[in-house]
């Protein structure tokens, strides 16, 4: 009787899980925007619009160093601040490498991954994990601007999930397709603002999320250096 009831709350975990893990940190949009050179501090707020991304409220931040052909940056996320709703934290990680165009091209490309993991206690034994793997190619436009850095960028990926109880069955693993993109706007001085939303095929989630950065310029970074 035990190891049915322990089974069935596993199984109920695992549906709470299923459509909200899809992010590249829990909660928040998938966020392969490209970065200016130096190091970029972010944060910000995400938030599941329909029914399938559970409609449940986020805060993550992280840091992201750029190169100028590469990026790679970690990130944290709290999972539910209202009450009333599920609170866990997840932590990822993404790199991204800028495909070569020809120079003074207002359109960069680059080819990213990511990863988040998000875990969460069942019993005092047991645990279930969820990890999330989106693998995508992004296309972003520097919008000529002589006062502020204007950049849309768009991002389609294929992903892979899986969740399940650490060491017990039952375990779920999926691979399907989405989509996330934004609008990046940085002041000369390096601080700006971001919005970005997300939508997933697979759990049909949908997601938005908006919040601020801080690049700080690191001069041996800059080309040529």
């Amino acid at each position: 009787m035990k190891a049915v009831s322990r089974s069935l709350f596993a199984a109920l975990t695992l549906g709470m899980f299923a459509a909200p893990a899809s992010a590249q940190v829990f909660g928040m949009p998938v966020d392969f925007r490209p970065v200016g050179t130096g190091v970029t501090i972010h944060g910000g707020i995400g938030r599941g619009v329909n029914d399938s991304s559970g409609k449940i409220t986020s805060a993550g931040g992280g840091v992201t160093i750029g190169l100028p052909s590469f990026q790679i940056g970690a990130a944290v996320s709290r999972w539910g601040l209202k009450t009333g709703e599920p609170k866990e934290i997840s932590f990822g990680g993404h790199a991204a490498f800028k495909l070569p165009l020809p120079p003074a091209t207002p359109v960069s490309l680059s080819i990213g991954a990511g990863v988040g993991v998000v875990s969460t206690d069942i019993t005092t034994t047991e645990s279930v994990t969820s990890i999330f793997v989106p693998v995508g190619l992004t296309l972003a436009i520097n919008v000529p601007s002589p006062t502020l850095d204007v950049t849309p960028w768009i991002s389609p990926q294929f992903r892979y999930s899986r969740t399940g109880a650490i060491g017990t069955d039952p375990s779920e693993s999926n691979s399907d397709f989405g989509v996330s993109g934004g609008l990046s706007i940085t002041l000369p001085m390096g601080f700006g603002f971001q919005g970005l939303f997300d939508y997933d095929n697979g759990s049909e989630a949908f997601t938005v999320g908006g919040g601020v950065h801080f690049t700080i310029a690191v001069p041996s970074l800059a080309p040529g250096m």
